[in-house]
C-alpha cells in the first residue's frame, strides 16, 4: 500500500509540474505541444485507478460533490478574492470586471484551471452508473465508452463548444479515467515493474517513442494540438495513443523515482493546481519585476528555459510554504477537535 502511495503521489507530482509548466511557457510552441499530449489525461488515469463503487449511488454523488464541487468553490474562494485585490489595485477591476469572474465561476465553461474538477466530478459519477450497469461485462462497458468517446469527438469536430459545468469533457475523459480502472482491476503488473528496473526504462523509452512521434505526426495531419481546455483533439486515434503512452510512460518513471519534494507536491495537488495560476505566477512575476528580471521576446531557446525554470521553482516554493501551512493549521484543528 505504502508503494502504491507513493507511485500514485509522485505520479501526480510530476503532472502538476508540467501543467505549471504549461502556463508559464506559453510561447514554446513544441515542448508545449508534448505536454499538452498527457498532462491532465494523468490525473483521470489515477482518479480511476483509486475508483471505487462500493457504496450506494445517493451516497457516491454526495461524496463525489463534496470532494469535487466543494472543492472547486474553497478553492475558487482565495483566487478570486486575490483576483479582485490585484485588480483594485492596478485599477482595472470595475462593476463589470466584477460581475464577469462572479459569472464565470458560477457557470463554470473552461473558467480559469478550476474548470478541470467539474470535469472529474462527471467523469466519475457517469463512469459509476455505467459500472453498476455493465460491471459485470468488461466488454460492454470498454464498447459504450469507446462509442461515448467517439460521440465527444464528432461534438467537437462539428463545431461544439464547452458546456456550463464542463460537461461536454466527461465524453472525452472517460477512456482514461477506465484505463486507469483496467490498471488497479485487471493488471497487477506494478509491484513486479518495480523489481524489474531494466523492463520500465524499455518500457518507458518505448512510450517516449510513440507519445512524441504520434503527437507531431497528429499536429502535422490535423494542426491542431490534444487540447481539452480549447476543445480540440487533433487526429482524434493518434492524439488518444499518444496520451495513453504518454501516461503510461509518467507513470512507469514514477516507479523508479524517490523525492519527497515531488510527493509532498502529489500530495498536495490540489493546491498547486489551482493556485499556481491565477496567484503565484503573478506574483512571482511582479517580485522578479522589481529585481529587473522581465521576460524578453527576443531571448534565445537556452535563456527562455532557464527564466522558465526558475519562475517554476519560485511558483513550487511559494505554493509549498502555503500548503505546509495548510496543512500544520488541519492538523492543529484535528488535534484540539480530537481532545474535545
Amino acid at each position: 500500500m505504502d508503494k502504491r502511495k507513493q507511485w500514485i503521489d509522485i505520479s501526480k507530482g510530476l503532472g502538476i509540474i508540467l501543467v505549471i509548466w504549461c502556463h508559464i511557457a506559453i510561447d514554446d510552441g513544441i515542448i508545449l505541444l508534448w505536454v499538452t499530449s498527457f498532462t491532465l489525461q494523468i490525473f483521470l488515469f489515477l482518479s480511476g485507478y483509486v475508483f471505487k463503487n462500493n457504496c450506494k449511488p445517493i451516497e457516491y454523488i454526495k461524496r463525489k460533490a463534496k470532494a469535487y464541487i466543494g472543492g472547486y468553490f474553497i478553492l475558487a474562494v482565495p483566487m478570486f478574492m486575490f483576483t479582485v485585490a490585484m485588480g483594485l489595485y492596478q485599477k482595472t477591476m470595475d462593476s463589470s470586471e466584477f460581475f464577469s469572474i462572479v459569472v464565470g465561476l458560477l457557470i463554470q465553461k473552461r473558467y480559469w484551471v478550476l474548470w478541470y474538477l467539474p470535469c472529474l466530478f462527471w467523469v466519475s459519477i457517469i463512469f459509476y452508473f455505467i459500472i453498476r450497469l455493465l460491471g459485470r461485462s468488461q466488454i460492454n462497458v470498454a464498447l459504450v465508452i469507446i462509442i461515448l468517446y467517439v460521440c465527444g469527438i464528432i461534438y467537437y469536430k462539428l463545431g461544439g463548444e464547452a458546456l456550463p459545468w464542463n460537461f461536454d469533457t466527461w465524453m472525452t475523459s472517460l477512456p482514461f479515467f477506465y484505463f486507469g480502472y483496467l490498471i488497479k482491476n485487471r493488471i497487477d503488473g506494478i509491484r513486479t515493474l518495480i523489481e524489474k528496473k531494466w523492463k520500465v526504462v524499455i518500457m518507458i523509452s518505448v512510450c517516449i517513442v510513440i507519445n512524441i512521434g504520434l503527437t507531431l505526426l497528429s499536429y502535422r495531419m490535423s494542426g491542431e494540438a490534444f487540447n481539452v481546455n480549447d476543445c480540440t483533439y487533433g487526429f482524434a486515434p493518434f492524439t488518444f495513443v499518444a496520451a495513453i503512452a504518454g501516461v503510461s510512460g509518467t507513470v512507469l518513471i514514477s516507479t523508479l523515482m524517490r523525492s519527497k519534494i515531488i510527493e509532498f507536491i502529489g500530495r498536495n495537488s490540489l493546491i498547486f493546481f489551482a493556485w499556481h495560476e491565477k496567484i503565484m505566477i503573478h506574483l512571482v512575476n511582479r517580485i522578479l519585476k522589481v529585481f529587473g528580471v522581465v521576460h524578453q521576446e527576443g531571448w534565445s531557446f537556452p535563456v527562455r528555459t532557464m527564466y522558465w525554470v526558475g519562475v517554476e521553482i519560485l511558483i513550487i516554493l511559494g505554493l509549498s510554504i502555503c500548503a505546509w501551512l495548510i496543512n500544520c493549521f488541519k492538523t492543529k484543528y484535528k488535534t484540539e477537535t480530537n481532545r474535545k
